[in-house]
Formats: C-alpha cells, sequence, structure tokens
C-alpha cells in the first residue's frame, strides 16, 4: 500500500523484492522474525534494476522483530554501492523504526535522506497520506 502510494505519487519505477522462499503461515512469521533477529541475510531474486541510474532510491521496509526484514537486510547488503542517495520508510505494529533506519544506514554507509515511520493500523484505516506527502516533500525538489 505505502510503496505503491509513494509510485503514485512519484510516477516511479517499483522494485518489490521477493524470497527464493516462502515465509507464509505460522512457521514462516516464526522463522522470518528469528532470522531478522539474528540479522540474517536471505536469497532473493534477481534484482532487474540498476540502481545506479536512480536519483534517489527509496527502501521499504516492515520492521520485524524492532529490525529489518531479512530481504531488505539483504537488498542493502548486495545492492548498496549502486544506490547514490537513499530515503526509507517503514511500518510497523507500534514498536517505532529507530533501530531499522540505523541499520539501513549503516548497511548503505551513508545517511539517508528521509525517513518516515507508518504504524500498520494506519496504513490499514489509509491515514497516511499527509506522512507520506511530508516524506517525499523532504527529499523530492
Amino acid at each position: 500500500m505505502v510503496a505503491e502510494r509513494i509510485v503514485q505519487c512519484l510516477k516511479a519505477d517499483l522494485l518489490e523484492l521477493q524470497e527464493q522462499r516462502s515465509r507464509a503461515g505460522v512457521w514462516g512469521f516464526i522463522k522470518g522474525c528469528i532470522d531478522a533477529l539474528r540479522q540474517s541475510s536471505t536469497e532473493l531474486l534477481v534484482v532487474d534494476k540498476d540502481l545506479a541510474n536512480y536519483d534517489v532510491v527509496i527502501i521499504g521496509s516492515p520492521v520485524w522483530a524492532g529490525t529489518l526484514c531479512p530481504a531488505v537486510r539483504t537488498f542493502l547488503q548486495q545492492e548498496a554501492t549502486k544506490i547514490p542517495r537513499a530515503a526509507f520508510f517503514c511500518t510497523h505494529g507500534g514498536g517505532g523504526a529507530s533501530k531499522s533506519y540505523a541499520d539501513a544506514e549503516r548497511l548503505l554507509c551513508k545517511p539517508l535522506e528521509a525517513t518516515v515511520s507508518l504504524r500498520d493500523k494506519d496504513v490499514k484505516r489509509g491515514e497516511t497520506n499527509q506522512a507520506i506527502s511530508t516524506f517525499l516533500a523532504t527529499f523530492i525538489k
């Protein structure tokens, strides 16, 4: 929902990260949380965009166990040197996102130009348009 809204506002490209394995069901959820806590990588399907061709790459992640989900962590580990400028949004159940921001900056080896943290219940209610607009306005000229 959030990524689609950003794509719509910016008329931007969307790259959806996909893991080679499924995390469906209760066991997939539990394994995902354990992997997030351990800061584990995962196997991603091929990234088919040359990120160096973009002015800004906006990265989105759900917060799992207080940090980045494994797919986003792996993406940043593999693609960080190709990303010229980065902004970051995350969704969470209410625990906040400060560790996710710090992890993303560490993996990128550069500061994030903008961040926004969105609670899952606000996303589901459609109550994030103002926060997304403010987020985009901080780095899009």
